[in-house]
């Protein structure tokens, strides 16, 4: 597990799967980021408004807001705009990588997907490196 600090960037994980969210914050955890997983859009956003992430992974087909209504809301909102926004999703079909491009997404990933692959996004939309790991 890693040292993290309060204001340092983190990683917003937005899905309805609880095993989806565990794994993905074991994964961005291990590679030393910090990560706060929701469960549903509404609480992404709740989220979002009280402390701004680097970077909000979202799942297209979630409760309460889906993850291109919510992508659609912070890329129009002033204050929101510039967080980066990965839509993560089974849905393949390349009109709907389209619809996800549309709605703002800076990045667009199907599961499955590698785990090396995903942290290297992670590094590269927020454009830090992650946090110090603890001995």
């Amino acid at each position: 597990m890693s040292e993290t600090t309060p204001n340092q960037p983190y990683v917003l994980v937005a899905d309805d799967d609880a095993l989806m969210i565990k794994s993905l914050q074991i994964i961005l955890r291990s590679a030393g980021f910090r990560v706060i997983g929701v469960s549903d859009g509404a609480a992404a956003l709740q989220q979002i408004r009280t402390e701004l992430p680097a970077l909000a992974i979202l799942d297209v087909m979630m409760a309460r807001m889906n993850g291109l209504d919510l992508c659609r809301i912070i890329k129009s909102d002033v204050g929101l705009h510039g967080i980066k926004v990965c839509l993560l999703t089974a849905r393949a079909m390349p009109s709907e990588r389209q619809q996800g491009l549309n709605a703002g997404a800076d990045h667009y990933v199907t599961k499955p997907f590698a785990n090396s692959e995903l942290v290297a996004l992670v590094r590269q939309a927020i454009g830090a490196q992650p946090a110090a790991k603890s001995a």
